[in-house]
């Protein structure tokens, strides 16, 4: 997949307004352009990091309905292969500072932070197809 299709993965959100999709797929294209940046960084201007932070703390905007297009056109291709694998993993996402909603995590010293399973769809070859599924 190119760069420039990253947008195209969120296609079809359903975030109850078009201008949301719209800005979902500028973010998704921001942020895969520098994905080791923070979000300060990588949304260039004042205006742009404070749409992100509007648009992570709407209550259309959750993650199941942001991850449900990547699901859908991860299955899409999928289905063009006569095999795929679905790997497995639990990663710890640890973050600074005091953050509102996350958890003390045992097995990172008590870090604030998060458990993620995700389930990785890819081709016998070692292509990644996409993330199926994934669960904090």
């Amino acid at each position: 997949m190119r760069l420039e299709d990253i947008g195209s993965e969120f296609q079809g959100a359903a975030l109850g307004d078009s201008r949301r999709n719209k800005r979902l797929e500028r973010i998704a294209l921001e942020l895969a352009r520098s994905p080791g940046l923070s979000f300060p960084e990588a949304m260039g201007s004042e205006g742009q990091l404070e749409g992100l932070y509007r648009f992570l703390n709407n209550d259309e905007v959750t993650f199941e309905t942001v991850h449900a297009p990547h699901a859908e056109q991860t299955r899409s291709r999928c289905l063009a292969h006569e095999q795929v694998l679905v790997l497995h993993d639990t990663t710890i996402l640890k973050f600074n500072g005091d953050r509102e909603g996350l958890g003390r995590i045992h097995e990172a010293g008590g870090a604030l932070g998060f458990l993620l399973h995700a389930s990785l769809a890819v081709t016998p070859t070692r292509l990644p197809l996409g993330v199926l599924r994934a669960e904090t």
